[in-house]
């Protein structure tokens, strides 16, 4: 043979090699009828049934990226592929596009090993949940994005990593649950957060329960898509400290309009597009770019306020506003006939109004609380101008009692008002509250869950639901049933039995105190380590020994006293009267701390402490009010440190309990015999404030006092507690 032949017949070969290997990395191979197979990994293989629409894996490894130009050796299948099995292999990564468009693929068993899912891996698929191994680590650009059946997912503590809209138009995806270990990130309500709260990742676009999305003050930045598709979200508060809002961040919401603070500095593209119901808009202070398709699509768009004075408006920005009549305009007409405009179409330009408010006119905003009305006190509304500082404000009258067995002069009268406003607790009718009745387990783990801010819980997948396990006389549709799932997940209260529950069973006082003890220490995370182990009731012998402590830890937070002077009533039933007024002792307890912190700041600052001395004289009362002419009702003392001199101190206070707020309160000084200075309260302007007009009250809780204080130019506020009787 001569060389030419043997060039040619190797070049052949080489090409011969070359094709087969091609052949198998990205074709199939069939082998008997209906099975496919090939290469997907270095040492990665996998098999297709097309009888029975499974796809295997097999071997150990990264799986191969893909792209749209060269697909998955198993692309010519995706709409076949309903199952795709990994279990006894060793796979380590899901390849980019490696399942793209995988439409009908319902069913997929990761492996123990796997710790990436590379970007577009998943896209579109159709699988319920996705179970990720404790190591994973890795979630690329949008790898789960279209999968429109996916309803939650669990984020392990290694994972690092969480790519661009990974969960774009997951539209029955309801939540996160994020590992508390896990450094990178964390979910607060059913959001998906990074760790320390500067960024919304991503909120679910399923049904959830976020009508009212409130974001963290600790968010600087909304990610790109991050409510996109979000329909259940009605209304949105932003924080201001909130500087970037990310490309199309709220498309397709179902807000009717938005505030974006001053501290915005840049809105994306099409960040408020395809929201339908979006009438009015304000755009705030410093966001000097209308970026492209920015309310595109926003049919329903009425009003619009850009408070800036530059602007540049990019193409498309009103495309589809056929509604959009009125824009308000922080600077001048010139300002505006200034603006780099290329965005003005979609509507028609003839119909909008441009108010110009460089020359002062006003623009009101909505009406705000400044403090919201409640049972106690009287409320106040504002509304400003959004192009200068003007505002107006009303009264807001306090709310009516609505209960006809709970009169004003009855000990759990402020406890039972107080639970009805806040929520925890609401009436056995709309007109009764029915204070005597026995609490049950039911109505207990539901208040509980309502002051941790009716959290959702892992049950709450559906997924994580293993209903033959769960509680035979708890049904799913009751009105406790997510409190009960709740309080279980927590170990706040668990069943009488492993199938019970028990949710109309009475609650003793003993129980109360445990389930209160576990609240705090479980949910609130605090100390419980606290005994009051001296009790002097008569009755002590009849505590039940797994609730020894948990008693002795409620009387001494005060939260339990006795039922008489020598009976504590540990196995009694607790009433709906005791129950409020135990959530009304808890959730109102003052951090004395404030004390210490107040007088160290302003040791630090001017070298005096203050001392506090609450002087009600009982004399004074005369049925409900607080004399003009009364002794002294509040002292303070200063207290030099070694060696300082006291200097020239003025004070005013703001003084509140529940029953309202008394403002500016002056502090007048005086001097004793012994050359002491002190102040105290001005009394006179207490009577007019008509603060002190107090019913006697159940409870001795300190006051609240917001105290200014100024030496020469320099002023500072602090906060005391202070111990006052007002019963007599």
């Amino acid at each position: 043979m001569t060389k030419r032949a043997l060039s040619a017949l190797a070049a052949i070969l080489a090409m011969a090699i070359c094709l087969s290997a091609v052949g198998l990395a990205a074709y199939a191979d069939e082998g008997e009828e209906g099975i496919y197979t090939g290469i997907c990994g270095d040492d990665l293989t996998w098999e297709f049934n097309s009888w029975s629409g499974e796809l295997f894996i097999y071997g150990s490894g990264e799986m191969y990226d893909y792209s749209p130009e060269s697909p998955a050796p198993w692309d010519e299948f995706r709409t076949e592929i309903v199952d795709v099995c990994m279990l006894g292999s060793q796979t380590t990564s899901i390849g980019n596009y490696a399942f793209y468009g995988c439409v009908n693929l319902i069913d997929f068993d990761t492996c123990e090993t796997l710790r990436r899912v590379g970007d577009y891996a998943l896209y579109n698929c159709s699988f319920k949940d996705f179970l990720t191994p404790k190591a994973f680590e890795y979630i690329g650009d949008y790898a789960f994005c279209g999968c429109a059946k996916l309803d939650g997912m669990e984020i392990h503590r290694n994972v690092s990593h969480i790519g661009k809209c990974a969960f774009l138009n997951c539209s029955l995806l309801r939540g996160f649950l994020v590992d508390r270990e896990n450094p990178y990130f964390c979910n607060y309500t059913v959001c998906l957060f990074d760790k320390d709260m500067t960024t919304l990742i991503c909120c679910p676009s399923g049904p959830h329960f976020l009508f009212d999305f409130y974001l963290p003050t600790t968010v600087k930045t909304i990610a790109d898509e991050a409510l996109s598709g979000c329909s259940m979200i009605r209304n949105v508060v932003l924080p201001y400290g909130l500087e970037k809002i990310g490309d199309h961040a709220f498309r397709g919401t179902s807000i009717e309009s938005i505030t974006i603070p001053g501290s915005v500095t840049e809105i994306g593209v099409g960040a408020l597009s395809e929201c339908s119901s979006l009438i009015s808009a304000d755009l705030g202070k410093n966001v000097a770019v209308l970026s492209e398709s920015l309310f595109e699509g926003d049919a329903s768009l009425e009003t619009l306020a850009v408070r800036g004075r530059a602007l540049s408006i990019e193409k498309s920005c009103f495309e589809g506003c056929a509604s959009l009549d009125t824009i308000h305009f922080g600077g001048t007409r010139e300002e505006w006939n200034a603006c780099a405009i290329d965005g003005l179409s979609g509507f028609n330009a003839d119909n909008v109004a441009l108010y110009y408010h460089g020359d002062g006119e006003h623009f009101w905003g909505e009406w705000k609380y400044i403090t919201e009305p409640s049972y106690f006190v009287d409320g106040m509304i504002a509304h400003n101008c959004l192009f200068c500082d003007k505002a107006e404000t009303v009264t807001v009258e306090r709310y009516a009692n609505p209960f006809t067995d709970v009169p004003e002069r009855t000990w759990y009268y402020e406890a039972a008002l107080y639970c009805k406003f806040k929520g925890y607790m609401s009436g056995m009718t709309e007109t009764t509250f029915e204070p005597k009745t026995t609490v049950s387990r039911a109505m207990v783990v539901t208040v509980l869950w309502r002051m941790a801010g009716s959290p959702n819980t892992i049950y709450d997948y559906d997924f994580y639901i293993y209903w033959n396990d769960w509680y035979s006389d708890v049904p799913r549709s009751k009105w406790y049933t997510r409190a009960v799932m709740w309080a279980k997940e927590q170990g706040i209260a668990t069943g009488v039995s492993a199938d019970m529950f028990d949710p109309d069973a009475g609650v003793t006082r003993e129980q109360l105190a445990l389930m209160f003890m576990r609240f705090s220490e479980k949910v609130l995370r605090a100390d419980v380590s606290e005994r009051q182990s001296d009790l002097l009731y008569l009755d002590t012998n009849n505590i039940s020994g797994w609730a020894r402590d948990a008693v002795e830890w409620a009387v001494a937070k005060g939260l339990i006293s006795g039922v008489s002077l020598y009976r504590l009533d540990p196995r009694g039933t607790a009433t709906r009267a005791q129950l409020a007024q135990i959530i009304y002792k808890f959730t109102n307890k003052p951090d004395k701390t404030e004390n210490e912190r107040s007088n160290n700041a302003l040791s630090e600052k001017w070298g005096f402490t203050l001392q506090f001395y609450a002087l009600a004289d009982h004399r004074s009362f005369d049925g409900g009010g607080f004399s003009e002419e009364s002794r002294c009702w509040m002292a303070v003392y200063p207290i030099v440190n070694d060696g300082g001199e006291l200097p020239e101190i003025t004070m005013y206070a703001d003084v509140s309990c529940i029953l309202g707020t008394s403002y500016n309160i002056p502090f007048i000084r005086e001097i004793s015999d012994d050359g002491t200075v002190w102040f105290h309260a001005d009394n006179k302007r207490l009577y007019e404030s008509n603060y002190i007009n107090l019913n006697p009250r159940a409870d001795n809780d300190p006051l609240k006092v917001d105290l200014t204080v100024m030496v020469g130019s320099e002023i500072m506020t602090v906060t005391y507690y202070v111990d006052v009787d007002y019963r007599y």
